[in-house]
């Protein structure tokens, strides 16, 4: 009967033995699980990393003889590191990386933006990169061509007079100078006070040339309205400074001197 009992108790020591290894649960990659050791068990490890970001460390809650614990966190992913970390790949940077190389966010521009030593990416063409984010500003070193959509002036000079004689319909014109030497107008519409501009008519060019304006410039310009006569000086509409900082799809100026409205957008320039 003694090698009876003593089985029974071998039997009965790996049946707890076994009872006590099921309620440790193995952390799952990124998550944090909560578990119990037995007799004598040791504190749970935690979560490993996976490719998003390492796991947050399991809590062990003691049996009798146990020892309680918060184990440590899971190891960092290849992209995010855990507790919110980020993985570089140029060490150091308060910028973004292309390659090994780190781009400083007092280096960023439009082309390569980004923050926590994260691979550089770029933003729409010419919105400038502020602190690692793109914004609604303009990228100061971008370059830009303006094209008019319309124009619509009053009907009569501020004196009452008629634009051409004797007392003709106006043929607009827009121009923009940035005061630095960049200058440029657009075509001009034949004989109306308002005018619809048609692809590329719009544009504002130099010498036949799209004028290239700089987003500096754009943050101090000129817009001037004329009447365009080929015989004797242009008469002036209007003129209003324009100051753009923050990227709209469509600009428009309205009810200036004679003018009624101007709209325009910008372009790539190269």
């Amino acid at each position: 009967m003694g090698w009876q009992n003593s089985a029974r108790s071998r039997s009965i020591s790996r049946i707890a033995l076994a009872a006590s290894f099921a309620l440790v649960t193995a952390s799952a990659c990124g998550s944090s699980d909560t578990f119990s050791s037995g007799d004598g068990a040791a504190a749970g490890s935690g979560g490993s990393g996976d490719a998003t970001g390492g796991g947050t460390g399991g809590v062990s809650t003691a049996g009798s003889g146990g020892t309680a614990g918060v184990s440590s966190g899971g190891a960092a992913g290849s992209t995010m590191g855990g507790a919110g970390g980020a993985a570089s790949t140029c060490g150091t940077c308060d910028g973004c990386c292309v390659g090994s190389t780190c781009v400083s966010q007092a280096q960023q521009s439009w082309q390569q933006c980004g923050g926590q030593g994260s691979v550089c990416t770029s933003c729409a063409y010419g919105i400038a990169c502020d602190s690692g984010k793109c914004t609604d500003q303009l990228d100061p070193a971008a370059l830009f061509h303006i094209v008019v959509d319309s124009v619509d002036i009053k009907a009569t000079q501020q004196n009452g007079s008629g634009w051409d004689l004797p007392g003709g319909q106006p043929d607009p014109m827009v121009c923009f100078d940035d005061g630095q030497g960049t200058h440029g107008c657009t075509n001009y519409c034949s004989d109306q006070t308002s005018c619809s501009y048609s692809a590329g008519n719009g544009t504002v060019r130099s010498s036949g040339a799209s004028v290239n304006f700089s987003g500096t410039s754009l943050s101090s310009m000129t817009m001037l309205v004329y009447d365009y006569d080929p015989a004797t000086p242009n008469d002036l509409v209007g003129s209003q400074k324009v100051q753009l900082h923050k990227f709209s799809a469509e600009y428009t100026f309205g009810q200036f001197d004679q003018v009624n409205s101007v709209s325009f957008h910008l372009e790539q320039g190269q």
